[in-house]
């Protein structure tokens, strides 16, 4: 072999050197991209486990809002009714006073009647009284 079949095959082994050292220093990236690739994986399952919960979260809240809505609707609705009621028993209570007090009135002019009824029978009989003494 001659010196530069010598030259070529050192040139030759020096690529090949360089070239492994490239494919080593890329296999290292590659190995650095597969660990970036799984704590990036690990983070999105991660997100997804967290999304997935505050879904859940979001549902529940949504159903008990629901819930307490309806609470709210039936107590308006009671609180409705209650007012219907004393509304009702307010308007019987003051027919009850209206009557009672026609009644009352009723008793008393009757009352009145009677009692100009007797002062006109003592004023008779005072009359008649004095009469009998004259």
């Amino acid at each position: 072999m001659s010196e530069s079949d010598n030259n070529r095959l050192d040139r030759i082994e020096a690529l090949i050197e360089a070239i492994g050292k490239r494919v080593d220093s890329n296999a290292r990236s590659i190995e650095g991209l597969q660990k970036s690739i799984d704590a990036l994986q690990k983070r999105v399952d991660s997100n997804a486990r967290s999304i997935e919960a505050l879904t859940n979260n979001i549902a529940v809240s949504q159903q008990e809002a629901q819930r307490d809505r309806a609470r709210l609707y039936q107590v308006m609705a009671d609180l409705a009714l209650s007012q219907a009621q004393m509304a009702e028993t307010h308007t019987q209570f003051q027919r009850n006073i209206y009557q009672r007090h026609e009644e009352l009135d009723q008793r008393q002019s009757e009352l009145s009647n009677r009692q100009q009824d007797i002062v006109e029978i003592l004023k008779l009989l005072t009359k008649q009284s004095q009469n009998d003494n004259n």
